[in-house]
């Protein structure tokens, strides 16, 4: 028991040491009793009445208001290191659209001061571009608490809100607990076996969410002339009709614009429709080429570049060509600078495509590893029709993987050292942290989660998987296969789980292997630890506020920006959890309120906007799908985790 003498009358004041209640302002920094609890007595003489001011804590995190101006208000976050984030979902001062702003500050006690900033510029998906976002001066805002439930906020503004003050009351509290053991392990499982045991075949994702499988080799002396596809929800393979050309290996398949597949190897093409199961030949390519890759452009057609011509045993070409589906026939256009085999061809953001590494020299038809190999990059128009060199990876790099990530990167994987993430902005690439196992002709699947799996690939050919963590810059151990295997196809569903099919094996198991499996996600039970900040740092400039609360509940707030791009715009909802994914059916946009000191309650509509779907991965990532029927159309945005909140843990 601690004496603070103020005079004759006293008063007992317990001191909570963490935030889950209020924390008094009057201490004398004492370690206090065992419970964890300190005790003061305040006395005073005469009549007194001592200020308890409630000091800042974890427990403040949460959704705050005016119940006299209901219709807007903060949610504020309590961030590690004394630091302290809110964002203001209001209305302009002339009452004719939406506004928000938003900053992260600091607090000492039972005040937070904070400059916030207010986003201009952007436009909602898919048309955003954080490029756009002009993050302008607002003011600041002054948080004052007088216990755990009541506040208020000053704001002086410069930006045309003028200046004043709002009182506050909680609204939400985040529930309880942390979500730190939630998490189920990634893992591989068998699934059907392929109808024919195959390698260098390809694998396409068809839009009713099976997929296909078409070509490849059954042997080494023979060519695997069926396709079939892969039904998901039976785990079952179906023989589809028999292709038309001869089905050589190292073909490439393309998903056209109209759901048809284009698959195409050397002088051949043939189109597969899954409406009618059935395969019908197209144009002829104007050079015969095989391991080439193809590449589908904006505008519907699709370049193939490179490969092997006239045959396997031939040298590289550097020559390019276009399919148009419409009329069905193959152009020349613009060559590559360098011939290549075992290169990647990635499509980037603008619409350009990156080739990247292979090999530059006559080839050894069955070991690419022993061909000398690039590291120059080259870069293709489609407008134009023009190749120019684009920069150079860091290493030479044959039978690699690329991939684009979230952030309009492309990492490369493999076929020589370690791995590499190359700027197309600036073209120039460095080097990531190794991976944990050395290998090539592996296969690559960007996650759901924005993160990247690597599977198989030879060397000595492997079971061990791992996933790319585009939040650390770190390769992670992600389970084992159930097969050694490489030269196989790896195809994310739309469910999340990757099929891993056919490819070679050991030569002490199988040398050509009709075994496929199933990659299951690591899989997130949503709980406290998920309330913070989220985003896609592909479109930086606009994200979501999430809170968890009490009895299954889920609250997100997205701030964002209408269609046209002309005004800012936000809409929130209330919804429940269960297992890793959180269901919002009813998302308001209001409308019709206006800034202080004009605001009223009462002529402020809460529009209906439509739905959200949550589905996060782990405590780090996952996804929104979003359905508006109030003009944003339908789609779904990628999430990782921005911040987390002081006192709420979430681990993998």
């Amino acid at each position: 028991m601690k004496k603070i003498t103020l005079g004759a009358t006293r008063f007992v004041v317990t001191v909570v040491a963490f935030a889950a209640t209020a924390v008094f302002a009057e201490t004398d920094g004492s370690n206090g009793n065992a419970d964890g609890e300190n005790h003061y007595i305040l006395e005073c003489g005469g009549q007194c009445q001592p200020a308890l001011l409630s000091a800042i804590g974890p427990s403040f995190t949460g959704a705050w208001f005016d119940p006299a101006q209901s219709g807007h208000g903060l949610f504020i976050e309590v961030l590690p290191d004394n630091k302290i984030q809110a964002a203001w979902f209001t209305f302009n001062p002339e009452g004719t659209e939406q506004s928000w702003f938003l900053g992260v500050g600091t607090y000492v006690g039972n005040k937070a001061t904070i400059n916030a900033l207010q986003p201009t510029g952007g436009q909602w998906i898919p048309k955003f571009d954080p490029h756009h976002v002009v993050n302008n001066a607002w003011g600041t805002l002054t948080l004052t608490f007088t216990d755990a439930d009541h506040g208020k906020v000053d704001f002086n503004s410069s930006a045309g809100y003028g200046s004043g003050s709002m009182n506050l009351a909680r609204l939400t509290k985040v529930a309880a607990g942390t979500a730190s053991a939630s998490i189920i392990e990634a893992s591989f499982v068998f699934t059907g076996n392929l109808n024919v045991a195959r390698f260098g075949h390809t694998a396409t994702l068809l839009p009713d969410g099976k997929v296909l499988v078409a070509g490849g080799l059954y042997s080494y002396s023979g060519e695997a002339v069926s396709a079939e596809l892969y039904e998901p929800a039976t785990g079952t393979w179906t023989r589809t009709g028999n292709e038309v050309c001869a089905a050589w290996w190292d073909r490439t398949a393309t998903l056209l614009a109209n759901g048809k597949v284009l698959v195409a190897g050397r002088l051949c093409a043939e189109l597969y429709d899954p409406t009618t199961n059935t395969w019908v030949r197209t144009g002829d390519l104007v050079g015969s080429r095989s391991g080439h890759t193809a590449s589908r452009l904006a505008d519907g057609r699709v370049l193939v570049a490179g490969g092997l011509a006239p045959n396997w045993y031939a040298d590289p070409t550097a020559s390019a060509e276009t399919y148009d589906p419409v009329t069905g026939v193959w152009t020349l256009t613009g060559a590559l600078a360098f011939a290549r085999i075992g290169h990647t061809a990635t499509v980037l953001r603008d619409g350009t495509v990156l080739v990247a590494g292979g090999c530059v020299a006559s080839a050894d038809a069955w070991s690419l590893e022993s061909c000398p190999a690039a590291s120059s990059t080259e870069i293709f128009d489609p407008h134009k029709g023009t190749w120019t060199s684009a920069g150079g990876l860091t290493v030479v790099r044959s039978g690699h993987t690329a991939t684009l990530l979230p952030s309009g990167t492309v990492l490369f994987a493999g076929g020589g050292n370690g791995s590499e993430i190359f700027d197309p902005a600036t073209g120039t690439s460095s080097a990531t942290r190794d991976l944990n196992f050395p290998r090539d002709g592996a296969a690559a699947t960007l996650l759901s989660n924005g993160d990247v799996l690597l599977t198989g690939g030879a060397g000595l050919i492997t079971a061990d998987a791992e996933t790319y963590d585009t939040t650390s810059g770190k390769w992670l151990t992600a389970g084992r296969q159930m097969q050694p295997r490489y030269r196989h196809t790896a195809t994310l569903l739309q469910d999340g789980r990757v099929l891993v099919a056919g490819g070679v094996g050991p030569p002490n198991i199988s040398p050509l292997l009709a075994s496929a499996e199933l990659y299951l996600p690591a899989a997130a039970s949503v709980g406290p630890g998920f309330t913070g900040s989220w985003y896609d740092p592909a479109q930086a400039g606009h994200g979501i506020f999430v809170e968890v609360l009490p009895d299954s509940h889920f609250l997100a707030t997205w701030f964002a920006f209408n269609p046209a791009g002309t005004q800012q715009s936000w809409f929130l909802g209330v919804g429940t959890y269960s297992g890793d994914t959180a269901t919002i059916t009813s998302v308001l946009q209001p409308t019709g309120g206006r800034w202080i000191p004009y605001f009223d309650a009462s002529k402020v509509a809460n529009n209906p906007w439509g739905t959200f779907k949550f589905t996060f991965t782990d405590c780090n990532h996952g996804k929104v799908d979003f359905a508006s029927s109030s003009g944003y159309g339908t789609g779904s945005m990628s999430l990782t985790r921005l911040t987390q909140p002081a006192g709420f843990a979430c681990s993998s």
